[in-house]
């Protein structure tokens, strides 16, 4: 952004400069023409006038080129430094923080398939148990209706 305002300001300079080079060459016709007696004494003052708002925008252009430079340019050139290493620091800061977020993200991870290995183990062995007392009952059903078809 400074070398951008710095080529602006430097844009602004070279064009108020051929203005008003262009304005002092118009201010002579004009004085030439008011001062004549050919009649040309409205035109030459229709000029004079023209000249006056023109550079009235000089004036305009010239402070707010000035502005610029001394509200813009020179705070931010002043204060450059202290940003990069506000912005340096905050980098670091940031990576840190996300650095840590991370491992306790695999922390919780690791430990969440800890436990689904866990659940699933308990739900192994409680699957086997169920099955082998359904197998239990079944077997002893199976025996009594043996027992009760062999009498």
């Amino acid at each position: 952004m400074i070398n951008k305002s710095n080529k602006l300001t430097a844009s602004m300079s070279v064009t108020m400069q051929c203005m008003s080079g262009f304005l002092e060459a118009f201010q002579k016709i004009a004085d030439i023409a008011e001062t004549n007696n050919a009649g040309l004494r409205p035109f030459g003052i229709a000029l004079r006038r023209y000249c006056l708002r023109q550079r009235c925008i000089e004036s305009r252009l010239r402070s707010f080129n000035s502005q610029i430079t001394d509200c813009l340019v020179t705070p931010l050139s002043d204060r450059l430094e202290e940003w990069r290493r506000t912005s340096n620091q905050m980098d670091r800061d940031s990576v840190k923080e996300l650095r840590k977020a991370k491992s306790e993200l695999q922390r919780a991870m690791l430990e969440a398939e800890k436990c689904k290995k866990r659940i699933k183990r308990k739900v192994c062995i409680l699957f086997v148990h169920i099955y082998c007392s359904f197998m239990r009952q079944n077997n002893f059903y199976d025996l009594t209706v043996l027992m009760l078809e062999f009498h």
